[in-house]
């Protein structure tokens, strides 16, 4: 995922939107391990600049989504500094829809080709289903190419009562190869964290915060995001590549099936496929992954008799299986569907499969 730029987009109002690395040096509160994590910030106080950026913090305005022109300054009348409304002092203020862009360059903020964190705040004042104009609203995209290919986005949804999501996408070619159109995506398989009946006021600022963890995973790790609003979890992304997504309804004794995508890297792999109950991110259970490594299984059986069990496999070529113990091993050479069936006999006619 590279960046090219930071938008703003139709929404009423908004103030002090930062970038900042989620390492070890934001566990400290204090302002001054804060400012030394920060690498972009925009308050919107007295002008509408960036006032900590990487190159020279002004804001401009491009022709369109496609940016093909960008202009310094904001040069749309629905948008401006609105005095001393901010949370804190000033803020932006937009009235209106256009199809131009308010945006700075996404050079001003940091960057990491792999294993890539940081959070983004910012504030925003708003009654979603009063202010806002028909039509998808995004308050902040940060992307290269567009919303779906490469990009973070925070939106409200176009339909009464607006929802509010936070979307993480991978590289288009990478998460949807055979380019299937969005429509069709079924909503649990979508990239996002989606919030019912978000606690927007327009009286009130509501505080707005996503993280993001190892974007562009040089190792075993999965990247993540996670959104907050007012500093309560509302949900995290684990891994996005058009797997089965979030499962829900599952009850105690229920079996659930989900589909996974896992891309290696032409070396060998192990890590835990984690359970993650999405409101909360508490881990519920985990299956051991391995990826271009030797599979391994400890295939379990009783015998009501206590008689001694003999195992044996109808696999894949080239996979064993211990008589005794019942351990699996295979190497795969391949990606693909293998199924293995394993047959435990007690000696005296007790078959189990």
């Amino acid at each position: 995922m590279r960046l090219y730029s930071l938008r703003f987009s139709t929404c009423s109002l908004i103030s002090a939107m930062f970038v900042a690395q989620s390492a070890a040096q934001t566990v400290s509160a204090d302002r001054h391990a804060l400012m030394a994590a920060l690498h972009f910030h925009a308050p919107f106080d007295g002008d509408a600049n960036a006032s900590v950026f990487a190159t020279n913090g002004a804001i401009m305005t491009a022709d369109s989504l496609e940016r093909k022109t960008l202009v310094p300054g904001i040069q749309r009348r629905d948008v401006s500094v609105a005095r001393g409304e901010g949370k804190h002092q000033d803020c932006l203020r937009f009235t209106g829809k256009a199809k131009e862009v308010i945006c700075f360059a996404g050079t001003e903020m940091h960057y990491a080709e792999e294993d890539w964190s940081g959070s983004v705040s910012m504030w925003m004042r708003l009654d979603p289903d009063k202010d806002l104009l028909p039509g998808y609203c995004d308050p902040l995209q940060i992307t290269q190419h567009a919303w779906n290919n490469g990009a973070f986005f925070v939106d409200f949804d176009k339909d009464l009562p607006r929802d509010f999501r936070l979307g993480v996408f991978s590289d288009l070619s990478h998460w949807n190869p055979k380019d299937i159109p969005w429509e069709q995506w079924p909503v649990e398989k979508r990239p996002m964290v989606t919030v019912k009946n978000p606690p927007f006021s327009g009286s009130d600022w509501t505080h707005i915060v996503f993280t993001f963890d190892d974007i562009n995973a040089s190792g075993s790790d999965m990247s993540s995001a996670s959104l907050y609003i007012n500093s309560k979890l509302q949900g995290t992304i684990q891994g996005w590549d058009g797997g089965t997504g979030v499962v829900s309804g599952i009850k105690p004794g229920d079996t659930a099936s989900f589909d996974v995508t896992i891309t290696g890297d032409g070396t060998a792999h192990a890590f835990d496929l984690l359970f993650v109950q999405q409101t909360t991110g508490q881990i519920l259970g985990s299956i051991p992954v391995t990826i271009n490594t030797e599979y391994v299984y400890q295939a379990h059986a009783t015998d009501q008799e206590s008689d001694l069990l003999t195992y044996s496999l109808n696999g894949p070529a080239g996979s064993q299986i211990d008589p005794q113990s019942g351990e699996v091993h295979w190497r795969p050479k391949a990606v693909g569907t293998y199924p293995f069936h394993v047959e435990a006999r007690d000696g005296r006619g007790g078959v189990g499969v």
